[in-house]
This record gives C-alpha cells, structure tokens and sequence, in this order.
C-alpha cells in the first residue's frame, strides 16, 4: 500500500525550474518561509537573476535551493550543508561539512515534525515523539539523545535515521503520489496552502549522515532526504498548476476571480500540509484530486495552453489507484489505538500487507493469536485484557467501530469517538446508536469542537459513497447505507455545512435557492444534485438542526438553530431594555457638568460649534445615565471619552460598579487608558469575561449561550451594574449573544459605543448595525441634538472647523462622509479638490501607474510625513522612529532606540505619528511589498549588525525579519510578562504597535509598545518563532486596513488599487478615518473614482443576510445579494443614495425612460459635476440634467447648491433654457410625486 506525500516548496517567478528568479528581490512570498527570510541575500540574488543554479559558486547563498526551490531543475545541484550546531555545540563541533547533491527533479524533503521531541499543540496540550514512534511503528531510543537545553530536536543519528526510514518506509517508486504547496503564493489573498503541483515519486535516496573529525562523537544525519518525482514540462506523468498564465488572464480579465482556477489544501488537512514534509492521508490526496479535475475545466475555458485532456484522464487514473489503496477501513488503525492497542495504525498496514482477506476476519485471529500474526512490536501491545474486552464487545459496538473505521480518522478524533468516557468530557452528545444510525452526526456534533477532534463533512461523505467495486467488496450494512446520492441525512449535514460557511461569510441565513445552489457546487464526489421540491421534502427531518422560516418577500430561507436561540435572545433583551419605561432616575445637571469639563479645555473658535458640542454632550449623557440599553455614536474628536469618563465619575453610576468591555485586547487597551486614574473599573476583552462562565471556548475561540442546565454548573459571580461596550461594530451576533446571555439579567445599564460605517465584524452577522436601526424605528431621534431615548450621536468634532478661507468643513471629514449611511450631506466638489488638491492639505494625493512609480511616489511621501531630508536620509527616518542617530563619538554611525524611562520618552512613543495603509497583503500596492521595501532601505544598518559574530543587539527573528528598531505589530492575545512586572498589564492585546528597543547587549527581541509606554516584553527565537507555528510579532510600516480597525495615527499614507476584490465601502470608510492630522492617497485611478465605492453596490454590509429584528429582504442586483432595507435601488436595477432618488428613478421607468445615468461625471470647463441624473438626446449630443436637493433647511447645504447653481448657470445649464430640471424634499423631509410628474413632462416627454 503506497504511501503519499506533501513537499513545501517557497514561490518562484521561473517555474521552479532551478533558476535563480527572474525578479528575486520582489519575490515576498517565498519569504514566507523562514530558511529564506533569515538568510536571502537580495543583492547577490538580483545580480545573477535567471541564472541555473547549478552554474554558480555562490549556490549555497542561494537558500530557496535547500527549501525545494528547484525541484523542477533539469540538472544536479551539489551544495554544501553544515551542520547549524557544529560552530558552537560540544555535542556537534566534530560533525564536518558535507557536500550532498540534489539530483535532477529532485525534491530535498525535511520532515520536521517527524523529528521534533515535542511540539506544542492546541491549548496547554503538548505531543511527544514516543507517541509518534508507537503510532508509525518505529524504534526511538531516548537515552540516545544529548542532554541539551534545545529539546525540539531529534539529535542523535541513531534516532533520525530510524525517523527518516519509516517516514518513507512505504514510498513506492511510481505509484506513491507527491503533492507540492506553497504556504503563500502572490495572486490570493487566501492564507490555505495553495497545491503547485502533483506526480509521482521515482525515488527516495537514503539518509546521509555527515562526516566526524571524532569517531567516538555522536552521529547525525542530512534532515534533506532526496527525492526524486515524475513531474515534468510533457505532463505525461504529474504536471504543475499554470498560475503564471492564469495571473497573466486574470490581468486581461479583471471581472475573472482567480481562486476558481486555484486548488487549495483543505482546511481538513491543515496537519498533513505542514512541517514541510508530510504524509499525506489517500482522502487529503482524494480531495486534491477532485479539485484539480475541476481548476483543469477552468483552465480549459479560459484557453490556457497544455494538453489538459491527458490530464484529466491522467487525474482519473490516480483517483482510482488511491481508492484501491484506501480500502473501505482506512480508520481502523485509529479506532485500534482508541481502543487500546498504541500501534493500531501500523499493526493494521502490516496485516493488510500480509493476509490478502477480509481485515476484520483476520484481525479477530490476530487479537487472540497475535504471535501468530504480526511482530513481535505490535504483538506485546496485546495482552489478555485487550483481547478479553476485544471478545467482549458487544454486537451493536462491533458495528459501531466497523461503521467509524470507514471513515479516515486521526488518533484525537478516534479517543474522543471511541472512548465513551473522552466523548462526554469533550461534550459529544452522541451514542453509538446514533451514529450507526446517521454516520454523518459525527461531522454534525463535532463541528463546533476543537479542531483536533472535528471530523469534516468531507471524511464522512468519502467513506459513505465510496466507488462501486469498494461498496460491492464491503457493503454498508442497514441502517447507515445510504440510499441514494440524496439521502435526506446527507443533505442535512450538507446544508448544515453550508450554513457554517456562510456564517463565517458573514451571514446568519440563507434563502432555499442559495442553498441548493451551494450543496451542488460542493467538491464531492459523487455530487448531490439536490432540487427545491426535493428538498422541501426533508424541512421536518431538518428540524434537528436548521430552521425553515419566511423572509419579507414570502420565500423560504434556512438558518441553524444555534442562531434561531441566539437571535432570539438578543431581540428579547433589547427590545426589553428599550421599550421599558422603568428608567434609572439621576437627578444630574449634566450641561452644567458638560460645561465645568469642557471650560478645562481650550475653546472652539466658533462660538456655535462649542455650544453645541456641549449641547449635544449633555443630552448623550442624560440618555446613557437613564436608558437600560443605549448606543452611542461618534467618530474621532467627538468626545465620547470626555462624555463617559463624565458618566462614570457620576457617584450614582460609580458607586453600581463599571465594567469596560471590548472585543479586542487593543480597543480594551484604548478604552482602559482613556479612564485610567479618572474613575475606577474594571476593563477585559468578552472573550476574557466570558471565559469563565464558560460561554467562551479558548480551544475552539466559540462563543455560545449557556442551557437552563449549564448555567446552574456556573459559578456566580457579581455583575457591575454599569457596563460599557467598545468598538461594538466588531460584534459578531455570537458574541453579541453571548455576552447578552451572561449580563442581560444583572447589568442595570449596557452601553454599546461604536461606529456603524466601519468594517462589519469577522464572523455571522451585523447585529450592531441591526441594533441601531431597530432603535432608530423605535425612537424619537431629535435632528440636533442628534439623541433619542436610547441613542446619542455625537456629531461635533474639532475636525469640522471650516477652513478660514473656503468655509468647508475640513477635506479629509468632507471625504470619510461620502461612505457613510447619512446619504444627502455630501460635497460632491470634494474629488475634484483632491486631484487638484486640497486648500486646507489635510488631503494629499498622489496617482500612481505602476509598481516602480508607486515606490518612488511612497518614499516620497514618507520623506514629506517624516521630515526626512531626502528619500536616502537613513537617519531621519531612525528619528522618526524614535531612534537617536549617533554622528560621532564612541557610537558613531549607530542609531539607538530607547525605552521610555521614568520622564524620559522612548521610541515607542512615536510609534503610532505614521501609517502606511493597504487593503491587501499581496502584490506591489499590498502590504507585504511595502514592507520589505521599507526594511531593507532603512533598516540595513540593522540587519547586517544582526548577523554578525557576537552582535550587541538581538538576532533576526520570524519571517518578517524583525531587528532592533523595527516597528512592528502584535498579533495574538496573551499574557506575557512585562518588564517591569509591578503595575504592568502582562498582557499584549492583537493590534498593538510598538518597537523593537532596549540598549544594546540584549539577547532578546524586547518590544515597547505605544499604549503600554515604559514597559517592556521580551520574544525569542526558539519559544516565539518557530518554523511550524504562528508568529506574535508581524513587521507594522505597512498594515491592512482590517488590522488598523481601532487604531488612530497622525498622519495615514492610504495605497489603494483598483485591481483589488476587497475594496469596500466601509473598508474606505476605516481607512480614511484612522488619521487625526493628515491623509495621504496613492491610487491608481483618478480621485473621483473613489466616488463609486461610496455606493450601497460596495457595500460590505448590505450583503450580508440577517434576520434579528425583522424579516428580511433580499434582493438580487447584477449576481449579488443585499439588503433591501440597507441599500436604495429602482425598479430599473440602480443603486441610488436616498428614497427620494429611488421615487424620481421609478417614476422615471414608469414613463418609459430608462436609459438614465445616475452621478455621472459632467465636465465643465476646468471642473466637473456629479448630477442626480444625466439625460443625453443622442440625435443633438445635448444634455438635460436634473438634481433633487434634500437639506435646504441646512444653510451649509443651501450655500453650497447655489454655489453649484451658478456653475451650471455659467455653463448653460438654467431652468430657462430647459436643460436643468430642480426638485426638493421638503422640510419635513417629505417629497411631492405630482411635482416629480410635472416636471417629466414638462422637461422629458
């Protein structure tokens, strides 16, 4: 029985085809990799670009070429390996320099996992090698190894190559199948191994072990095993995945999405598609195959060369060989181990190997004769207690463990399956009947559990619809056979599967259509060609888990019970709290409060603007203090700090107790320093408050509403009566739940703060947005004060100063307001103003062509943000940093970056003055390029000091490369100590922004971050960054807009393309929004364009389906799915930006004119304008215009039409001359449709 394999290799621009890349320096992906990252010299690289490999003496500095980056090279490549301990180990200095050649089409395979001691995995749960050992079948001996204070690592020789041998013990030359994935590949966004190529392994060359200078030395072996496959140019036997061309097609074809053409390692088989080298399971291999079938019927439609009708029979021809050596029980060995008998996996691939009989006939034999039958290793596992309660299952349990043998299983799965006692602490509610009875509960009740134990729909579905001759050889006993590709059981966990998807889409919901649709494009084999009348069959069967209701238009939509429980909870609490009249009484002067705060501040120079900030201050405040649930609102500079900080000081509401929540450790951080030392609190993340009264799970990060039953198991605990919620637009609709479960009975007063324009959370829902608009219907909000009984909106801010000269709010608000909800106060002037630039330049923009202009044009910028003398200023860039340039004296030409100490400020204190922000990681306008353009211009002084023998300051660690003086950005949640530890937090929340800093002779990378000044945490190497694990610390010049939600920075340098999937309107709305003083732009486009995602058609919000305070409406518009209530379309299909548009379109088509345009640019003369609608006479070339004005009761708004006014005058565009049709809402908001049919007939018909 062949074994298959899985081989990491790093992205290469030439084809892997043992060149040096054509562009090395722009290849980030492979940096990925940290054999690369740590030692890629881009200088030398760039300098033999294209050149083989195998023609250089500098091969060796080459690192991709040990990784597998020339697995496809026509010629050998000897290189030379020594050993990374041999320099300083009394253990391994006597280990000499080996010269190992890596022949033609050969792959260096280095499985690590396999040779690592012990690894961390999960949540406080290790593994060993000795289980490893039992499991494969192979000798390790411990007390061959070294005593060292590194444990990762295997050793000893003895020990690697008994691990080598059995980790290719049954690699069959030309029928073991080699799959090789890359960890990060330039066209996707996706973070799932991306599958680069497949075929057959020729060869497995045995281990090599080095030289010694001292017989008597320890021994050790090459981790490079070489292997040799059949992939090549002809595609006869294997081939690789042609994402050059298809990049270069998505290139010609921006409306293509290239993840169509992409075949991806399953989710699944995380495990087997790691460690750089893995066995890989038949069903990882099964899966790989039916997803390159159909990425080849892709290729072929999009005209890509190669001789893809081989291929596909080639594909076919492997998917039946794989099935052959599956078998019908490849579970069997992990259902053994469950049981009892470690080895149970290699016993089992020994007596399938011996006895060509029935498996199960020949195990009964071996369990009670096992000298007879299999080694003497797996014979002495069997002792009489395993053979008597072998012989002691009962006939339903013999069926049981026949029925999950079918299924391919890992040993965790297997434990908590099998062993009942496993299964109920791990919370599986299941028996064996159960299964037996519906085989697919097993990816039904473990899909919420740790990923350790989740068995996939994908496993289950591959062992009950097998191919014929297996089915025919082992049939499927009654009651778990299925009884048709449609079997009711099936599409259930199906339909639930897609459920789950679409939750982490976003979505709470689906309608029936978009289920059906879903289930037949599931990679599975066969399909499930489920239909609407068949599936309206299985509603009562459904009931179980998913829940059938109607949406507003009369159709059905799906929805999982867990969300049926959950939003129920949510709508009873807030519609209570909300619709109560049993308000709390304060009896507070708040204004007079407002005003003794505010008069401790300088004043606003428009004497109107500070009254009203103050007004609008003191009516939030009477609002939070009296209403059980209230939200407030405000962007940046409104004072919503000033106004809680207010609320809490307030002795009624201090003395109740106050709890700050927030859903990441970085807004708890924000929150906590802006009432730090004013009022006292307490402050945690949900997931910390929730994790004890365990309604938060760390193992599986799921959030959940506790049963009558589970919460009488929960300890109690005092709940503050006052607790206030941050950046709750990052709700998800379980958290939401969640946390309404755990305070919803105790809490006097819940406060939710937050931004709804902002990105919608990661995760189901949008129930922040959902909230806001159910109390906006239920209350009665004033036009200013913009408050109501349970909601305040903040309005005011020192940002919207008019400029002394235009009178305009400034530039930058004027810009964040076109993508917001607030659809009429928008300056349509304001993209002309940006080309042109801004009079106020709190806007810079810059338009950029291509990748090299886009370079030029960001360190230009960077220089203008810094004050830096020049793109070359090393040094003024270190300043601004934070750093202190040494220009003479013993540190001359050295720059140090110092930690805040006592009143001394440190580097991190500047951290967060500028910010370099992109939508993605990938290509030149993502993240990852910026990066590592930054780093290596002005970070060299770093990175060479770092390499050298004895260095004064830390080595380089994780794939980022992170030296002393980087900025960089902390992305896990964790307690850590800090230094010092008395009044530190311990703790680095995800988001937070510091410096690599500290003086010199630090063995460790130490951080100071920006929200935690004067304090310190150190990482390592070896505890921090490991080769198999997630980094804590990413390089921060450049983040992802998604990462900076939360954040404020003084000045943004914003790189946008339109060459991006991910731009949105509420992603612009983040990102614009995140600087205080300055915005710089660098897109590809004119400024105007930026004006289309401002459209409800980009809107990332109104596509999501939820349905938590009404029925919802979902429509369709040019293949996508929105929200009727969240967007404003006509009858002819067109996004408009109010109902009073969406009135005068309809009225429109209802008079047969339908050929409109809607905001399209106008030009006139050395401007342009954005009219409501556009009418062209194609026989004359003569425009009418017509603009609907919706706020003259807003002077600003009234100045600014007339402004508009006498722009058309100017350029015949009147009334009079009847190519100018005006309308207005009225007063009250209201709009006259008699006036509307007037004037169509007056200027139209």
């Amino acid at each position: 029985m062949a074994q298959h394999y899985s081989f990491r290799v790093p992205w290469h621009d030439n084809g892997w085809n043992g060149s040096v890349c054509e562009e090395p320096s722009e290849n980030y992906s492979c940096m990925r990799l940290k054999g690369i990252n740590q030692s890629r010299n881009d200088e030398l690289e760039n300098e033999h670009s294209g050149c083989a490999m195998c023609s250089l003496d500098c091969v060796n500095n080459i690192p991709c070429i040990r990784e597998g980056g020339g697995f496809m090279n026509e010629e050998d490549v000897t290189i030379t390996l020594r050993h990374p301990y041999s320099d300083w180990s009394e253990y391994h200095k006597h280990l000499l320099p080996l010269r190992e050649t890596i022949p033609a089409f050969s792959y260096p395979a280095r499985p690590f996992r396999w040779v690592m001691r012990q690894r961390y995995v999960g949540y406080k749960n290790w593994k060993y090698i000795e289980e490893l050992a039992l499991e494969k079948g192979f000798e390790y001996h411990k007390d061959y190894e070294p005593i060292m204070n590194n444990k990762t690592w295997v050793q000893d020789g003895r020990n690697q190559e008994a691990i080598f041998n059995a980790f290719f013990k049954d690699a069959e030359e030309d029928k073991s199948i080699c799959v090789f994935y890359a960890k990060q590949v330039p066209f996707i966004e996706d973070n799932r191994r991306v599958i680069i190529g497949i075929g057959h392994i020729l060869k497995v060359n045995p281990p090599v072990k080095y030289e010694r200078s001292n017989d008597d030395g320890m021994t050790s072996c090459a981790w490079e095993n070489m292997v040799k496959h059949s992939i090549r140019d002809t595609m006869l036997d294997g081939f690789l995945f042609p994402y050059s061309e298809l990049m270069e097609y998505a290139d010609e074809h921006p409306e293509f999405d290239i993840s169509r053409g992409t075949v991806f390692a399953d989710d699944d088989y995380f495990e087997e598609f790691s460690y750089a080298s893995e066995q890989l399971s038949h069903d990882a291999v099964i899966d790989v195959i039916l997803q390159s079938l159909e990425a080849v019927e892709v290729y072929q439609k999009c005209k890509i060369s190669g001789p893809w009708d081989r291929v596909i029979k080639w594909l076919n021809a492997q998917l039946v060989e794989v099935w052959q050596d599956r078998g019908a029980f490849p579970g069997l060995g992990a259902v053994l181990a469950a049981f009892g008998i470690p080895s149970g996996p290699a016993m089992i691939k020994e007596l399938r190997e011996k006895y060509d009989e029935d498996i199960w006939s020949v195990l009964d034999a071996a369990i009670n004769a096992p000298q007879d039958y299999m080694s003497e290793m797996y014979a002495n596992q069997i002792n009489s207690v395993i053979q008597d309660a072998w012989n002691g299952l009962s006939e339903e349990r013999k069926q049981f463990f026949k029925l999950v043998s079918r299924i391919y299983l890992s040993m965790d799965q297997a434990v908590a399956i099998i062993r009942d006692e496993i299964r109920e602490k791990k919370g599986l509610e299941f028996s064996d009947s159960d299964i037996i009875n519906n085989p697919y509960l097993l990816y039904e009740k473990t899909r919420d559990k740790e990923d350790a134990i989740k068995v996939s729909i994908k496993k289950v579905d591959l062992a009950f619809y097998p191919p014929e001759y297996i089915a025919e050889e082992y049939p499927i006993a009654e009651p778990s056979k299925m009884d048709s590709n449609i079997d009711k059981r099936r599409v259930r966990a199906l339909a639930v599967y897609v459920l789950e998807k679409t939750a982490q889409e976003g979505n709470t919901l689906l309608p029936v259509k978009n289920m059906i649709f879903a289930i037949n494009q599931i990679k599975i084999d066969p399909v499930c060609p489920i239909t609407s009348d068949m599936i309206s069959s299985m509603n009562e069967f459904f009931n179980d888990e998913i829940e059938l209701k109607k949406d507003a238009f009369d159709k059905n939509y799906y929805k999982l019970n867990r969300y049926k429980k959950m939003d129920y909870l949510i709508a009873k609490q807030i519609k209570a709290r909300v619709q109560s009249r049993n308000r709390h009484k304060v009896d507070v002067d708040w204004l007079k409060i407002v005003n003794q705060e505010c008069d401790k501040f300088p004043r606003n120079p428009n004497e109107d603007m500070e009254k009203n900030a103050r007004r609008e201050k003191a009516a939030a405040l009477k609002t939070l203090a009296e209403a059980r649930l209230s939200i407030l609102i405000g962007g940046a500079g409104t004072g919503k700090t000033t106004v809680l900080e207010i609320l809490c000081k307030e002795p009624s509401i201090q003395n109740g107790g106050i709890l700050l929540l927030a859903p990441t450790g970085k807004a708890r951080v924000r929150m906590s320093q802006g009432l730090r030392g004013k009022v006292e609190f307490k402050a945690l993340t949900i997931a910390q408050f929730l994790v004890d009264s365990n309604r938060y799970n760390g193992d599986t990060c799921n959030y959940k509403i506790l049963t009558p039953a589970e919460k009488q198991k929960v300890k109690s605990r005092a709940i503050p009566k006052t607790v206030i919620i941050d950046e709750s637009s990052m709700l998800t609709e379980d958290m939401f739940a969640a946390l309404l479960d755990a305070v919803g009975n105790e809490a006097e007063r819940i406060i939710f703060v937050g931004d709804y324009n902002q990105l919608p959370p990661i995760g189901a829902g949008r129930p922040f947005v959902d909230m806001v608009r159910y109390v906006k219907t239920m209350d009665k909000i004033g036009e200013f004060p913009v408050v109501g009984s349970n909601f305040a909106k903040l309005t005011v801010t020192n940002r919207q100063l008019p400029d002394k000269t235009t009178k305009k709010v400034r530039s930058d608000v004027r810009l964040a307001h076109w993508f917001t909800e607030e659809s009429e106060d928008r300056d349509e002037d304001i993209f002309a103003e940006i080309q042109a630039g801004v009079p106020d330049e709190k806007i810079v923009f810059k338009q950029w062509h291509d990748k090299e202009e886009l370079e030029k044009l960001l360190l230009e910028t960077i220089k203008d943000v810094t004050g830096m003398e020049s793109i070359d200023d090393v040094d003024g860039f270190s300043r601004s940093m934070g750093g202190i340039p040494h220009a003479d004296g013993k540190y001359q030409g050295i720059t140090f970056f110092n930690y805040s100490k006592g009143d001394s400020k440190g580097c991190a204190c500047h951290a967060e003055d500028w910010q370099i922000l992109a939508p993605v990681r990938n290509r030149a306008h993502g993240v990852i390029h910026m990066n590592h353009l930054i780093h290596e211009k002005y970070r060299k002084e770093s990175l060479e000091l770092a390499d050298r023998e004895k260095s004064p300051i830390p080595p380089k660690v994780g794939s980022n490369v992170i030296v002393y003086g980087d900025k960089v950005i902390n992305v896990v949640n964790q307690k850590r100590p800090a230094y010092p530890e008395e009044d530190a937090d311990n703790y680095v929340a995800n988001g937070e922004i510091g410096v690599v800093s500290g003086g010199w002779g630090n063995k460790f990378t130490k951080v100071e971050y920006a929200t935690q000044l004067g304090y310190t945490y150190s990482y390592t190497a070896k505890d921090d960054f490991k080769d198999d694990g997630a980094e804590p610390l990413e390089l921060a010049y450049a983040l992802t807009v998604h990462k900076s939600q939360g954040s404020q920075f003084s000045a943004v340098i914003l790189v946008l393309s339109d060459k991006t999937f991910l731009m949105s309107k509420e992603l612009l709305y983040t990102a614009i929004t995140r600087q205080k003083d300055k915005l710089y732009i660098l897109y590809d486009e004119e400024a105007y364009n930026l004006k289309k995602y401002s459209s409800g058609e980009y809107s990332d919000i109104a596509q999501r389906y939820t349905d938590l305070f009404e029925a919802p409406k979902i429509v369709e518009i040019n293949d996508k799915y929105y929200e009727e209530n969240l967007i404003h379309k006509t009858k002819n299909g067109i996004m408009v930006r109010s109902k009073s548009e969406v009135i005068i379109a309809n009225m429109l088509c209802d008079n047969g004119i339908d050929n409109f345009l809607y905001e399209a640019k106008l030009e006139l003369g050395d401007t342009y304008k954005l009219p409501d609608f556009t009418f062209k006479d194609a026989a004359s070339g003569s425009y009418i215009i017509w603009e609907h004005l919706g706020m003259l009761g807003n002077e600003d708004y009234k100045r600014a039409w007339e402004e508009k006014k006498k722009i058309y005058a100017a350029n015949g565009f009147t009334e009079e001359n009847g190519n100018l049709i005006v309308t207005s809402d009225s007063l009250d908001g209201g709009i006259d449709s008699q006036e509307i049919q007037e004037k169509i007939d007056e200027y139209l018909l």
